[in-house]
């Protein structure tokens, strides 16, 4: 039988059911048997259904067998069944009428047993052998839980079934288990199949159990649907007619299935004409009435007129008629280069004709020629116009010239021959000088100018033989090797004479001159001075006393709150004592108690010290107080019930007002301030239709309620693209047509193009190129309220980038108290920035308070009733007048301010009646409706008579006056002239038509050699004129021959040009024009074999053999070691370029090891076996106390020196130079100038005196836990205004062993800059800080304890300063981006760069100057790496020069100091070979050795 189905966990037993024990019976187990048949039976006679109870029976089939215990294991799907009880059953012993209840016992619960889930228990045990009275053992009563596709088993695991034999032993049997068969049905409900309609849905026929929810396609529930959309037959939607069903308001379609009328709606668009009904641009029925006739004004060259727009008819008002032209009017002068334009325009209809202006004569200026020399050019005698610029060779400006230059002359040389130099005299080499300009020149042509300083060969100088300095008790000299004479000769200088050793010389290293008498200097402890000689260390013991002490000298007087601080000073030497001046008392002002209001917080009574600041709650300061604050007071409430708003009208919500402060509350305590727009509720307005209506031109929403059409409009916005027309902004609908290609601007921080902005295809003519930045403008200047910020744009684009400016000091202006009155608020006293506008409540600034208002006093109020308006008087709205500023209110209190004109209701005026317009010959008037009285009576006005019409009134529109006589106007066509009555069209009879009389022809415009002239001639008895063309002149040519070209210079075609025009032309008879005669430079032809020197390659071209062709830097391979460098010997190591062949070689140089000196001078690198020299820092106040090795293995000559020497072994060494304070014993009093150092139980662990060095803490050094949790606290106590170095001792110190600052809110921060020595880690504190200590090192396989660089690795990941590049991995080789480094440096300041660590990163480094954030994904160079931290440390001035590197010329300038402090502070060494490598890349590793250095070098400071 199978008990654990795959999809569900079958329940188990809890564990081995216990076997209880019969009363003083042994036990011992007898052979297992067969035992009786068990049966588990369901006595459900009902089908079962989800939450259903049913039973199951335990049954033993033989009822004459007798047991005495046993124990069971329930085994079900507790997915599908719930075991709620387990009912007994009675046995009885054989032949025994009494019934017992053995101890059979039921556990229903569900147990978890090493993740197993058992159903329950079934327990029995007896004192003798039982059998049942009936077959069934116990009852199981479950519940189902759930509907079930297939039956699940309930059956029984028996671990324990006994019986007692007669000798107290046991008999086990193993009873055979039939299991009970469950099955839980689905109860469920048919839905019928439904067919689809147009406007609902269908569905398939389908059942749904009510149990668990699921739908099933068939009625026994076997097949189970579970995508419910697929029994949906969809609606099938309207079929709407083809044509357009209409009437003459209405149009609409019909569905063709159901008949049912769609789109239904009122004729729209179209425009009516004055002889035309509008056609509805949706279904184009006619509709609508005809228009007026639209007179617009029509004009040809001599008349103008008004016609109908529509149907061209002439306005009778307004019938054709000559122009009525003003003055001319100059548009455009008329130069000497260019005509003029002039222009007039008609009074009348606004047309206008244009006429030119002739050209005007040139304004000459002759200039004579000049004769070139062999320094100036010359120029030819011409004529230059001041007007246009322009030059001509002669005075009647018929030749133009744009080059009057004449070559410079050639020059005149004399050779001076190269003359060698000599040991003293300086030689020449080969030059020419001009006897004209003096000029000096390096060849015989004068081609090549040159210097006199450039021609000079310096003379070789002196060469000092072997020996090198040689001297006497005087002076010392060299001797040169070539001429044997004495040089460089001059006294001996420098150096230091002692008591026991004469000076030596600082220039030639001879000792010289004589010793010197005992340098006393005076020694001090704390008791006692004397006099030592500051060489030897010889003592004056006549001079040994005790101090004598002067007056105490106040150096900090004591406050209220602070202890000061007084000195006494030896007066014969400089050793001070310093003590405590004690606490003053405080000087207080006394505060009354004020109440408080519901507006306004009150105070206790209270004492303030005018000193401190602080606050007492009695007259002596014995108790004090933060906050003398009281609350305010309740507000008095009066509650406005809610309103709904309707359609058209607001409501309002539920709120409370207070009548005393009059605010307005949403809740009825008055927590909740709100304002009195905050509680209205708007009119709820149309409600439109959720989808838009649309057709091509249009789209609109529909009012659900009343069915009007809202918010029509054009479609708009979208773009059409070269792929997909417009989608409108509003309804989503296309329209319109698809567009070219659309070509746009784009960047990204390091480039700029153009690409389509739908398809994205980049312009060729603009393809992406690299930014140009130009200088760094100020866009926003910082302010005293925030940064400013400055960018530099791309030249190439509009593309630049920001950077940041710091915020100014706020610039303030003090303003009284003003009290409010009924028309004017008040306000509080303040003080306003006039930069930033922001307000504060005191002096200082430090209050800011947005709103300084004081509330308006109430008015004092009048009502006037409201009054109705008559037909001839006005009359007013209620309103309210205040007294006191005479303003006008719509309301009783006084909150809505109106106008008088706004309470005016006009009156109501005449009406006229339905004939309109009344009339005779001369008047019109109106007739009042209402009282019958005549108004609005005026005379006729307006219109013009003519000589077939009388005037029409302008208002009324009845004709009025009489007929005019005839208007004739001059006229003419192409061959006649005559008059005509611009009204009526008669013809003047004493004007008939006549043919035109020419004159003669005039030119108007000459013709050139480019363009043909124009004349004309005017007909004498009209102004009529003719026009006619003038023949182009013929082009005035100059030949010029065919020129070859080179690959070096262009060429020319054969060609001719016209002197006049200066057009080309490719033959003589100038029917060909050319734009361009330029014949392209030849290419050059490179040769096969590569040119090379140390930097580049290139070829030379075989043609002219001077040009340099493919010039590149060499590629070079990675470097090859052909010998290894030792500690003795230097190795050597090659690359070679991949592309011409060119080998570069180097040394290595010989190992060098790393000297790092704390407190002291001598860091640097050294060669094994090197003797290296240390000397302490002199520090005021201290007496150098001894040396310490911190990391190394070194043996100081003498380690109590302050100068002193030590081998330098094959490694690392670090060391330290410790001192004695001078004021004090150093025990460590724990004085409150003192350092004090707790426990987390807050016991003292130790004291010390404050050190201008590294103050070791005296305490047992604490462990370095493996994780911060483990870690112990350290409380480190040091004084206000203090900052201090201090070293905490560490066991088992190692690299990555971190200091972590433990916050007050339990938050932990590594001190990234914190250090180890060789006996702990230390750190600069500035302020008492609780610490941990413990080892956060990360483990690298490729970093070995053996690599170079194992300490760093270690000492830069565990500071968590940056990570490695996997699991395990650091990549020490690799090479670091520019935008890592910032953003390592960032975290060393202490920023958080979680989130997008490099963009933060740089955007530290562009605020803080260490970087302009450039080619932030480049390889950064060690040069660029030594400025970034150069800049990071605060740009620290150094002098001197670069020295004892063979490439220190290859250093950039921007980081010539950075390179120099680096390498001086050791944070940065060569590579050997005397190589720096300024521009190599700067690996992982390198960067993390740089590090490492440069925080140690803040200790050494």
């Amino acid at each position: 039988m199978t008990h654990t189905p795959t999809r569900r966990l079958l329940a188990l037993l809890l564990a081995v059911a216990t076997v209880f024990s019969l009363l003083s019976m042994s036990v011992s187990a007898a052979d297992e048997q067969t035992g009786p048949e068990i049966e588990l039976v369901n006595t459900a006679t009902e089908p079962l259904k989800k939450d259903s109870k049913f039973h199951v029976a335990v049954k033993i089939k033989d009822s004459t067998f007798a047991f005495s215990n046993f124990g069971i294991y329930l085994i079900f799907d507790t997915e599908a069944l719930n075991l709620d009880q387990i009912i007994t059953a009675y046995v009885n012993s054989e032949g025994d009428e009494t019934d017992y209840l053995p101890n059979l016992t039921g556990n229903t619960k569900q147990v978890v047993h090493e993740g197993v889930t058992y159903g329950g228990v079934v327990q029995m045990a007896s004192a003798k052998n039982v059998k049942p009275k009936k077959q069934t053992l116990f009852i199981l009563e479950f519940s189902a839980k759930k509907c079930l596709t297939a039956p699940v088993e309930v059956t029984l695991h028996v671990d324990t079934f006994q019986s007692v034999n007669d000798d107290n032993t046991f008999t086990d049997y193993t009873p055979q288990i039939t299991p009970a068969q469950i099955t839980i049905s689905h109860t469920l409900t048919g839905v019928p199949a439904k067919d689809e309609t147009c406007t609902e849905d269908g569905n398939t026929a389908y059942w749904t159990c009510s149990a668990c929810e699921k739908w099933f396609s068939d009625e026994n529930g076997t097949t189970e649907i579970t995508d419910k959309d697929s029994v949906v037959k969809k609606a099938t939607g309207h079929t709407p007619s083809a044509a357009w069903s209409y009437d003459g308001t209405y149009h609409w379609h019909v569905c063709t299935t159901c008949s049912e009328v769609l789109d239904k709606a009122a004729h729209r668009g179209g425009t009516a004409t004055c002889s035309e009904q509008a056609a509805c641009e949706a279904c184009g029925q006619k509709y609508g009435a005809t228009t007026e006739h639209d007179y617009q004004w029509n004009h040809d060259a001599a008349q103008h007129w008004k016609e109908c727009s529509a149907c061209s008819a002439i306005d009778p008002a307004n019938p054709k008629t000559n122009h009525n032209f003003g003055e001319w009017v100059t548009e455009k002068e008329a130069t000497c280069t260019e005509t003029g334009t002039q222009k007039r325009t008609c009074a009348d209809c606004g047309y206008s004709e244009t006429a030119e202006i002739a050209m005007i004569a040139h304004t000459l200026t002759h200039h004579e020629a000049v004769t070139p020399t062999c320094t100036t050019t010359g120029s030819i005698e011409y004529w230059e116009c001041s007007a246009c610029g322009k030059k001509f060779s002669d005075a009647a400006c018929t030749i133009e010239v744009t080059d009057v230059t004449l070559p410079m002359a050639a020059h005149t040389l004399t050779k001076t021959d190269a003359k060698a130099a000599t040991c003293t005299e300086a030689g020449n080499a080969e030059y020419w000088t001009c006897s004209v300009c003096k000029k000096l020149f390096s060849d015989s042509e004068g081609k090549n100018e040159i210097t006199a300083a450039s021609v000079v060969i310096p003379a070789t100088g002196h060469t000092a033989d072997a020996t090198g300095w040689h001297g006497d008790d005087t002076d010392h000299w060299h001797v040169c090797t070539t001429c044997g004479e004495t040089f460089d000769k001059e006294a001996h200088s420098g150096g230091h004479a002692t008591c026991s050793k004469k000076a030596t010389c600082e220039v030639c290293g001879l000792e010289y001159g004589s010793t010197t008498d005992h340098d006393y200097q005076w020694q001090h402890d704390n008791t006692e001075h004397w006099k030592a000689c500051k060489d030897c260390g010889a003592v004056d013991e006549n001079t040994r006393a005790n101090h004598t002490f002067g007056g105490w000298v106040t150096e900090k007087d004591s406050t209220c709150t602070e202890t000061g601080t007084k000195k006494r000073t030896c007066t014969a030497c400089d050793y001070s004592e310093t003590g405590v001046i004690e606490k003053k008392a405080h000087t207080t002002e006394h505060h009354g108690r004020i109440e408080p209001t519901c507006t306004t917080t009150g105070s206790i009574e209270y004492w303030q010290c005018s000193v401190c600041g602080k606050m007492f709650s009695d007259a002596a300061c014995t108790t004090e107080v933060t906050d003398v604050t009281l609350p305010m007071a309740a507000h008095t409430l009066t509650k406005t019930d809610a309103k709904a708003a309707t359609c058209t009208e607001a409501g309002n919500a539920e709120y409370w007002t207070c009548s005393v402060c009059k605010k307005l509350f949403s809740d009825s305590e008055g927590k909740n301030e709100i304002t009195a727009a905050s509680v209205v509720i708007p009119a709820t307005g149309h409600t439109p239709s959720a989808a838009w209506n649309y057709d091509g031109t249009y789209h609109w929403h529909v009012c659900t309620i009343c069915s009007a059409e809202l918010d029509k409009a054009e479609h708009s916005g979208g773009t059409a693209t070269c792929q997909a027309k417009a989608i409108c902004d509003v309804c989503k609908a296309e329209y319109g047509t698809t567009t070219n290609h659309t070509f746009i601007s784009k960047h990204d921080n390091t480039q700029h193009w153009k690409e389509c902005s739908i398809c994205g295809a980049i312009d060729s003519e603009n393809p992406k190129t690299n930014h140009t930045f130009g200088e760094w403008e100020t866009v926003t200047d910082s302010t005293c309220t925030a940064t400013g910020t400055k960018k530099h744009t791309c030249t190439g684009c509009d593309y630049s980038e920001t950077g940041v400016i710091e915020k100014k000091a706020h610039t303030t202006e003090h303003h009284d108290r003003v009290d409010p009155t009924c028309t004017t608020t008040g306000s509080i006293e303040y003080w306003q920035c006039g930069v930033c506008g922001k307000m504060f409540s005191d002096a200082a600034c430090t209050t800011e308070v947005t709103d300084v208002t004081l509330p308006m006093a109430a008015h004092t109020l009048t009502k006037t009733d409201a009054k109705a308006a008559t037909c001839t008087e006005a009359g007013n709205a209620e309103y309210w007048t205040c007294s006191v500023c005479k303003k006008l209110f719509s309301d009783s209190e006084g909150k809505n301010e109106i106008t008088a004109a706004s309470v005016v209701i006009p009156a109501t005026g005449h009406t006229a009646d339905a004939t309109g317009w009344h009339g005779d010959d001369t008047n019109h008037w109106h007739v009042c409706a209402t009282c019958k009285e005549k108004f609005d009576e005026a005379a006729h006005t307006g219109g013009t008579a003519t000589c077939s019409s009388k005037a029409v009134c302008d208002v009324c529109k009845a004709e009025y006056g009489t007929t005019t006589a005839h208007t004739f106007i001059s006229k003419h066509d192409d061959t006649q002239h005559w008059k005509e009555c611009s009204i009526c069209g008669a013809i003047d009879l004493e004007n008939p038509k006549t043919n035109h009389t020419f004159g003669e022809w005039e030119t108007v415009t000459d013709s050139t050699c480019t363009a043909t002239g124009t004349k004309k001639h005017t007909c004498t008895g009209c102004d009529y004129s003719e026009t006619g063309v003038i023949e182009k002149k013929a082009h005035t040519t100059e030949h010029h021959d065919r020129v070859d070209p080179t690959c070096t210079t262009t060429g020319s075609i054969e060609y001719w040009q016209c002197g006049v025009c200066g057009k080309m032309f490719s033959d003589a008879a100038c029917t060909t024009e050319v734009t361009d005669v330029t014949l392209d430079k030849l290419p050059h032809s490179a040769g096969t074999a590569w040119e090379k020197d140390t930097a580049y390659h290139w070829h030379l071209c075989t043609s002219c053999g001077s040009e340099v062709m493919d010039k590149a830097v060499h590629t070079y391979g990675d470097w090859v070691t052909v010998a290894e460098a030792t500690e003795t010997e230097a190795g050597l190591r090659k690359r070679t370029c991949s592309v011409c062949g060119y080998e570069q070689t180097e040394e290595i140089g010989i190992l060098r090891f790393t000297v790092t000196v704390r407190n002291g001078s001598g860091s640097g690198e050294y060669k094994s076996g090197e003797t290296v020299t240390i000397t302490a820092d002199r520090r005021s106040g201290y007496t150098f106390e001894k040396w310490t090795v911190d990391s190394g293995n070194v043996t100081l000559a003498k380690e109590t020196d302050s100068t002193t020497t030590f081998t330098m072994p094959a490694e690392n060494v670090t060391v330290t130079a410790t001192y004695r304070y001078n004021g004090g014993s150093g025990s460590g009093s724990g004085s409150s100038s003192g350092i004090v150092i707790k426990d987390e139980k807050g016991k003292v662990l130790g004291k010390a005196d404050l050190d201008t060095g590294i103050v070791a803490l005296p305490i047992t050094p604490v462990p370095a836990a493996s994780s911060s949790r483990q870690a112990e606290e350290l409380e480190i106590t040091i004084p206000k205004n203090t900052t201090v170095k201090v070293e905490i001792p560490v066991r088992n110190v190692t690299p990555g062993t971190v200091v972590v600052i433990v916050h007050a809110d339990g938050t932990e921060e590594i001190v990234r800059t914190s250090i180890v020595t060789k006996n702990g880690v230390a750190l600069e504190l500035t302020a008492s800080v609780t610490v941990k200590v413990y080892d956060n090192s990360k483990f690298f396989s490729d970093v070995p304890a053996a690599n170079w660089a194992s300490d760093a690795v270690a000492f830069a990941s565990s500071r968590e300063l940056f990570n490695g590049t996997g699991a395990n991995t650091f990549s020490p080789n690799a090479p670091m981006t520019r935008q890592m480094l910032m953003t390592v440096l960032a975290r060393l300041d202490g920023t958080d760069t979680s989130g997008n660590a490099y963009a933060k990163g740089m955007e530290w480094a562009i605020r803080n100057g260490v970087s302009n954030g450039s080619n932030p994904e480049g390889k950064i160079t060690r040069e660029q790496l030594a400025t970034m931290l150069w800049r990071y440390a605060g740009n620290p001035s150094v002098s001197g020069r670069m020295t004892g590197f063979v490439d220190a010329d290859q250093i950039s300038g921007y980081a010539e100091d950075a390179m120099l402090w680096a390498t001086k502070a050791g944070i940065i060494g060569g590579k050997g070979n005397g190589q720096l490598d300024p521009k190599g890349y700067a690996t992982r590793a390198e960067v993390a050795a740089m590090l490492m250095r440069y925080c140690n070098t803040l200790f050494t400071k």
